[in-house]
Parts: structure tokens; C-alpha cells; sequence
């Protein structure tokens, strides 16, 4: 394996797209690229020493590319998608094209989301603000092998900053014109003593206006208004070492509004065009304008703590415990109906979800011939919803479902390297898990559509034993370059679907309200290079991926609920590409992008479109639709980002520099519902950013900078408009901003 110092620096095509624009000083040609250490093993280690296809990307780099929200990962990772929704409960991100979605507190992600070594849980929970973060780790592939549950598709793995030797206090503000959004984000760093250091943090976010205009409501709505807090302690006094982390977070956002975009040409939606002509808004691509008559609104309150306790031995071994809680709370109010008339203005919902989690690892020295993790696991889930679907219809109508799912998991885990030689290794790893999950719940109400059945109570459960597991070999022909071959195994558990229209709640559905397990075999070959002096990095893997029992959403129009079943098999494969350079001085230039080939091998009893059952092609009755062979929903198949920066110090100064800033993100056409339907497709787009900055001093930076420069419409997800059977709305990109940011931090 490669020795220290020897090893070449390696950074992912995202990670240095953004570290481009970090404060430090231009990288001279004969320097080194950057490198961020990740600890994607359970131990930290560079990159290129990884045989997993990742991108880490450093807090501070995302932070000054204005990336500060978990959803909007997707605009620098390469194979990353997002799902957005009309509040954060239904909405997801997806690796290779693989992820969940729907409103079902009984169904879990396949890409997990991890905040200082603590699971965040199901549902949106994890999709929030971020700040004050030392880097994220987007790992592709199973990874549950380390990460705990249910991280079929992979992992995000977040690490906020560890207080630091320095007393220090930083501080930025960046305002946005077209939203008048404004975030402030500080920080105070003291070492009170050797032993003792703490860091506090916070930041507070604020959207003056909004990216969609309600005619009828005469306001601007989709805001945010956002706030978060978070004390971290270093205790370290010999061979034991205390780590606490403990973040508060609130959103009080009017949001998410859908608008109209579009029309089935046969099963047109005469209602919905009708009121939309009645108040002068045009159905289409780049609409902006609501019709509702209620206003969506969401609030989090969301409480996590991490403790993370450490005893090294003499022999180097390492004793860990890492101990999480999690609680979040979340209440929405969405008008269902999106119409200028009260069916469903005032829906309502509210979720109480509390995790507890407790790992144990017993960790080998690094640097040896054989490095080795050893672990047990656990986590407990009690995921409480209140829904209630309400308003005119009918004459006054309420229907409330009272869903209740605990979730218990119990794992062993261990994984093993050895290195045969400097140049050859090996690795082989498996956690062995027990899971149960129980779901109860009860139904009443008035509400008068023939799929809601009343007085409805349904108490299912399911447990499971599996295992999951990962090996393969690492070969480094030189001490710049590593090849690496590798095998998984991921597993999701069993799923519920609770969703209020969904089989939980209705005796007459055929379908199974339980979900079996989504398994998953898993190939990938790569190769991680430097070149010229760590001037060049060049990543690039291959992979296949077979699923078997793929938990699959799609939302029905015609029942105008989420249908959650199991897909039989998929397969995805494709390559990922990762180039980085340091041509000349105070220039990068990075390029990189990821091919994503997604089928439906298998998948009989599809929900069919509104237009298959306007036109009589396909019902229920009839099984639905076999969409087997068919393209993979949420999957671009291709996409790339190229950018350049440049830096020049200014004559006659000290230490004064400017710089220019451009990048360029291109991604394919994708459908984004799971019946297929083409009115849910989102053309292939490509967005640009541009900066300026100058930097005085080392204390000191100035940026003007515009998002989505050529102003493009993309939306982040088009679905079938609720209860306006053949309307179809979308939730639409932020337009072209224009903004200035100033950094400020003591030197």
C-alpha cells in the first residue's frame, strides 16, 4: 500500500469544483490538488486508498458555492438525484437512480443520510440545512455493510467541524436579489484548557420573496425561513476522548406550492383549465403562477445529539462508542386540490419521529498488515403520524388516519483488510441483522370518495433475519495509481405502506400493505490515478447493480394517492467519471461526469397513467401496466459539469488576489413518475454559475456571484396534480440570482 507522504492527492470532480473556490490562495501549477481525508471505512484515510466509488466535498467549498442544503447535493455529486415533494416528508434523494418516495412513514430510504455517525431515519428527516460542516461524503453503492441500515443504494455521510487548538470567530452574510434571500451564518471556536475545546455555530436563513406567485392569494409563496444551532465539545485527556455533538434546527417555510404545467391530451382536465383561463394563468413548461386557494405551509423542529466516546489501548487498538438521538418534528398544511375552490383546502399533518441508536466498534491500529473493524448495533424507531384530509368537499369533509410504525434493529458487523504487499490487498466484510418493524393504525372520517373507506384499524407487522456484506482486492501498480475490484451485498428491510389511500387503510384492496425486502448484488471496477506531480487526479468506475424486490412508488391519478409495491428485479450499471487539474498557476480546471443506465427487468402490475385509463388500455382490474424492459424513472442517463477557475494576485500588493469562477452542469432527460408517464418527463437542461471575489486579506472575502445564469426552466419534479385527474404540475428550479456574499474571520 502506499506510504506516508508518498500518496498522491485525490479529490472527486465535485469535491474540486467547489474546493476551487476555497479562501485559501491560488494553487501555484507545480502544487499538489487539494486533499480531504474521509473516513468512509469507519478510519480516516485519503481518497485514492478507497475502494468505493465516492465525492467528498469540504463544508467550506459547499458553503461559499452556496450548497448549504442536504436536497441540493444533486447539483455537485455525479449520480445523485433529487425528488422534491410538497413538503420535506415526501421528498428524497437517489444514487444511480435508486431511491424512495411517497408520503408512507412505514417506508424507508435506500439512500441514508448520516450526521456525525448518527442515522437521521426515514422520510425527510435528514433533508435539511447544513452548516458549519467539515465535509460530506457521498458514497455510491451498498454500504451497509458500515453504515448501518437499510443503505442499498448508498450513503451520505455528513461530519460537522471539530473544535479546533485556535480560539477563532468567523462570520458570512449572502444576499440573494431575486428572493431577497438573505443567510447569515457565525461560528466561535475556544480551547478552554488542553483537554477541553468547544465550538458553537449557527446560522439563519431568510427569503424575502418566493419562486411561485398565488393570483388568487395575492402573495408570493415557496419561502423559506430557517434557523439552526449547534454546540460541539472535544474532551480528550490521555487515552480517553469525548466527543459531543448537539444541533437545534427550525424551518417556518410557506412552501411548496405546485403550479400547472401541463395537460393529458386524453384525459383533459376541464376543471382545472377552466379555473386556470378564469384567472389569467396559462398551463404551461414555465408557469409560475398557483391557482390555490389555501396556502401550503411547513414546520420542523428537528433535535440531534451525537456522543461519541473513544479508548485507545496501548497496543493502538481503539474502543468506540457512539451514541444518537434523533427527533424530528414536522407539521405541514397543504390545499390539496391546488384549485381556486375548497375540496381539500385544509389538509393537515403531523409527524413525531424519534430515533435511538447505539454503536459499538472496536478498531486495529492503521498502518498495519492487517486493519480489521469489529461492531454491534443497534436502533430503535417510533415514527408517529396525525394526517387529515379536509375542507369543502361535500359540504364540509374530513377524513383522519392515525398511523403509528416502531422499527427494532440489532446488527453485528466486522470488516478486514489485508495487505498482502505494498502493492496487493484484500478486504472482506459483513454485518449479520435482525430487524422488526410493527405498524398500527385507525381511520375514521366523512370523507366521500369510494377509495377511503371509514372506521378502518389494521395492526400488520413483519421481522427478518439477513446479512449484507462486501469484498474485493486493491492492487497499486505504482505509488500513484490504485485499481480495485469489488463485490456487495445491500439490503433494505420490509416496508409498510401507510399511506392514507394505500392498502393499510383498505380491506377491499387486493394489494399487500407489506412490502418484502429490497436486496441487492452489487460489481464495481475502479481506478484512481495522480499524475504529474498530484497535478492531475483521474477517477474513473464502472459498476452493475441487480435489485430484486425494488420497493417502487409512483403516485396514481386515478386514486390520487402514492402506491407503494415491489418491483421484482432492476438492474443499473454505467461508468463514473472524475477529472481534476492544475494546468498553469492560480488555475483548476476540473471535468467529470456519470452515464446511469437504469431498467425495469422485471415489474408486472405497474400503475397505469390517466391516459391508459381515460383510453381503457389499462386498469387495476386488468393488473395495470408491465412496464418490464422499460427505462428506470428517476434516472438521467447522462450528466456532466465542466468549470475553470482562475486566480491572480494583484500587482503591487502583499497578499490581495482576484478571481473568476464559471461552472456548467448538464443533465439528461428523466421521468419522473414511476407509472412512466411521458407528461411527467423533464427535458434535458443545463445550468451555469458564475463568481467574482476578491480577497484583500486573509480575513477578508468579497464575492458577486449569479446562479443559473441563462436563466433555465427545470423543474425538480413533475407528478400527477391531485384530485385534477389529467393536470399535471410541477415544482420548478429557482430563476436566474444575482447575489454578493462577504466572509469575514479572524486571522
Amino acid at each position: 500500500m502506499p506510504k506516508p507522504g508518498l500518496t498522491p492527492k485525490n479529490i472527486s470532480i465535485g469535491a474540486a469544483l467547489l474546493a476551487a473556490s476555497q479562501l485559501a490562495g491560488f494553487t501555484p501549477a507545480s502544487a499538489q490538488l487539494d486533499e480531504i481525508i474521509v473516513t468512509a471505512q469507519k478510519r480516516e484515510q485519503r481518497a485514492l486508498e478507497v475502494p468505493v466509488s465516492l465525492s467528498a466535498f469540504s463544508g467550506d467549498a459547499l458553503q461559499r458555492a452556496g450548497i448549504t442544503d442536504v436536497r441540493n447535493l444533486f447539483y455537485v455529486a455525479p449520480s445523485v438525484s433529487f425528488h422534491g415533494s410538497v413538503n420535506s416528508a415526501g421528498e428524497s434523494l437517489r444514487i444511480r437512480g435508486i431511491g424512495s418516495a411517497g408520503f408512507s412513514n412505514g417506508v424507508e430510504q435506500s439512500v441514508s443520510t448520516i450526521l456525525d455517525g448518527v442515522v437521521t431515519g426515514p422520510s425527510g428527516s435528514g433533508l435539511s440545512e447544513m452548516w458549519d460542516i467539515d465535509r460530506v461524503e457521498v458514497l455510491r453503492g451498498p454500504q451497509g455493510t458500515l453504515f448501518g441500515k437499510n443503505v442499498s443504494a448508498g450513503a451520505i455521510n455528513i461530519v460537522s467541524k471539530s473544535p479546533t487548538d485556535e480560539y477563532e470567530a468567523a462570520g458570512n452574510i449572502r444576499y440573494g436579489t431575486r428572493y431577497e434571500s438573505t443567510r447569515i451564518e457565525g461560528v466561535l471556536n475556544a480551547p478552554f484548557t488542553d483537554e477541553f475545546k468547544a465550538r458553537v455555530s449557527g446560522f439563519f436563513l431568510n427569503d424575502g420573496d418566493g419562486t411561485v406567485e398565488n393570483v388568487i392569494l395575492d402573495r408570493s409563496v415557496n419561502r423559506k425561513e430557517r434557523f439552526g444551532i449547534r454546540v460541539r465539545t472535544d474532551y480528550s485527556s490521555g487515552p480517553l476522548s469525548i466527543d459531543v455533538s448537539a444541533s437545534w434546527n427550525e424551518s417556518d417555510d410557506i412552501c411548496c406550492t405546485r403550479t400547472f404545467t401541463r395537460t393529458d391530451p386524453i384525459a383533459v382536465p376541464t376543471t382545472a383549465i377552466a379555473l386556470a383561463g378564469a384567472n389569467n394563468v396559462t398551463i404551461s413548461p414555465r408557469n409560475r403562477q398557483s391557482i390555490s386557494s389555501g396556502l401550503d405551509t411547513e414546520r420542523t423542529r428537528t433535535g440531534h445529539v451525537a456522543i461519541e466516546g473513544a479508548w485507545e489501548f496501548n497496543s493502538g487498538h481503539v474502543l468506540k462508542s457512539i451514541t444518537g438521538y434523533r427527533n424530528w418534528l414536522q407539521r405541514d398544511r397543504t390545499d390539496a386540490d391546488q384549485l381556486p375552490i375548497d375540496l381539500l383546502d385544509d389538509s393537515v399533518a403531523k409527524r413525531d419521529l424519534r430515533i435511538f441508536s447505539e454503536e459499538i466498534q472496536f478498531l486495529s491500529p492503521s498502518g498495519e498488515k492487517l486493519e480489521y473493524v469489529l461492531g454491534l448495533y443497534y436502533f430503535n424507531q417510533r415514527f408517529q403520524e396525525d394526517q387529515i384530509l379536509a375542507g369543502g368537499f361535500g359540504g364540509g369533509v374530513s377524513e383522519q388516519s392515525l398511523p403509528l410504525v416502531k422499527v427494532n434493529n440489532a446488527a453485528v458487523f466486522g470488516q478486514a483488510t489485508y495487505n498482502f504487499t505494498e502493492q496487493w490487498s484484500a478486504f472482506l466484510g459483513a454485518r449479520f441483522l435482525w430487524e422488526e418493524i410493527e405498524a398500527t393504525g385507525a381511520r375514521t372520517g366523512n370523507l366521500p370518495i369510494p377509495a377511503f373507506l371509514n372506521d378502518q384499524f389494521n395492526d400488520r407487522s413483519a421481522e427478518d433475519t439477513d446479512w449484507v456484506g462486501t469484498a474485493g482486492i486493491r492492487y497499486f501498480p505504482t505509488q500513484e495509481n490504485m485499481l480495485y475490484f469489488s463485490f456487495s451485498r445491500g439490503y433494505k428491510g420490509h416496508a409498510i405502506d401507510t399511506s392514507i389511500g394505500g392498502p393499510f387503510f383498505t380491506s377491499t384492496s387486493l394489494a399487500d400493505p407489506v412490502l418484502d425486502p429490497e436486496t441487492v448484488i452489487s460489481f464495481e471496477l475502479g481506478s484512481k490515478n495522480s499524475f504529474f506531480d498530484g497535478r492531475l487526479t483521474a477517477n474513473l468506475v464502472g459498476f452493475y447493480s441487480r435489485f430484486k424486490d425494488f420497493q417502487a412508488s409512483a403516485f396514481d391519478g386515478t386514486s390520487n394517492s402514492f402506491v407503494f409495491r415491489n418491483a421484482g428485479i432492476v438492474e443499473v450499471m454505467g461508468l463514473e467519471l472524475d477529472l481534476v487539474a492544475n494546468p498553469w498557476e492560480g488555475a483548476t480546471l476540473t471535468a467529470g461526469g456519470a452515464w446511469v443506465d437504469g431498467e425495469f427487468v422485471e415489474y408486472e402490475g405497474a400503475p397505469c397513467t390517466v391516459g391508459q385509463t381515460a383510453a381503457a388500455t389499462c386498469s387495476a382490474a386488468t393488473g395495470g401496466q408491465d412496464l418490464s424492459g422499460a427505462r428506470l424513472n428517476e434516472n438521467p442517463e447522462f450528466q456532466f459539469t465542466v468549470t475553470a477557475r482562475q486566480e491572480w494576485q494583484v500587482p503591487n500588493t502583499n497578499d490581495m488576489r482576484v478571481y473568476a469562477f464559471g461552472s456548467f452542469a448538464w443533465r439528461d432527460d428523466v421521468v419522473f413518475d414511476g407509472d412512466l408517464d411521458p407528461l411527467t418527463t423533464q427535458e434535458a437542461y443545463g445550468v451555469a454559475d458564475f463568481q467574482i471575489g476578491l480577497i484583500p486579506n486573509e480575513s477578508v472575502e468579497i464575492v458577486g456571484f449569479v446562479q443559473n445564469a441563462f436563466n433555465k426552466d427545470y423543474a425538480f419534479r413533475i407528478i400527477d396534480a391531485p384530485l385534477n385527474t389529467g393536470a399535471f404540475a410541477s415544482y420548478l428550479a429557482p430563476e436566474r440570482t444575482f447575489g454578493v456574499e462577504l466572509r469575514l474571520r479572524t486571522p
